[in-house]
């Protein structure tokens, strides 16, 4: 090899793996709660404050007028469809946009993910509605973040990590 493809060659490598998952974990892909970066995306949801003093992650909510980052996942949204894929069939929950645009201001810091997880969506959206779920051991810690909670579990039966659910 010459010297001129020697020097390319670190720049080449470290090309191939931008975006590539090099630690070995991500998303899964049954849309389940890893808790970790996982792949960046286009999101859906906004990860930025535009209501300073509103309702936080996991409260309840009608609007998005009503919570923090401006979203309000709805139940039969497209974060929380109908049917097998809903996390909450109760009631609206304030959430954000996680792991999107390649804009780490969207993820989760370490203090974060100790009470949230960054959920990737129902299987089969690409990830495009991935969103925050208050994180949970017990049905009793989702009442720090709302009454209306029901269990806490996996999310559509996948992911690593529990979650407040109210189904």
């Amino acid at each position: 090899m010459t010297r001129r493809t020697l020097s390319i060659l670190p720049s080449a490598l470290a090309v191939m793996l931008l975006g590539c998952d090099v630690s070995g974990s991500g998303g899964d892909s049954q849309g389940g709660s890893t808790g970790d970066d996982g792949p960046q995306t286009f999101c859906e949801y906004g990860f930025e404050v535009v209501n300073a003093g509103g309702k936080s992650i996991g409260q309840s909510c009608t609007s998005d007028a009503e919570c923090e980052f401006g979203e309000c996942v709805l139940p039969g949204s497209g974060g929380n469809p109908a049917g097998d894929d809903a996390v909450n069939t109760k009631f609206g929950y304030c959430s954000r946009g996680c792991d999107c645009e390649n804009n780490t201001d969207s993820r989760l810091t370490d203090e974060e993910k100790q009470t949230l997880v960054c959920y990737n969506g129902p299987s089969g959206t690409q990830n495009k509605f991935k969103h925050i779920l208050p994180r949970c051991s017990s049905v009793a810690d989702c009442a720090a973040f709302d009454s209306g909670y029901t269990s806490c579990g996996l999310p559509n039966g996948s992911g690593v990590f529990k979650t407040c659910l109210a189904l």
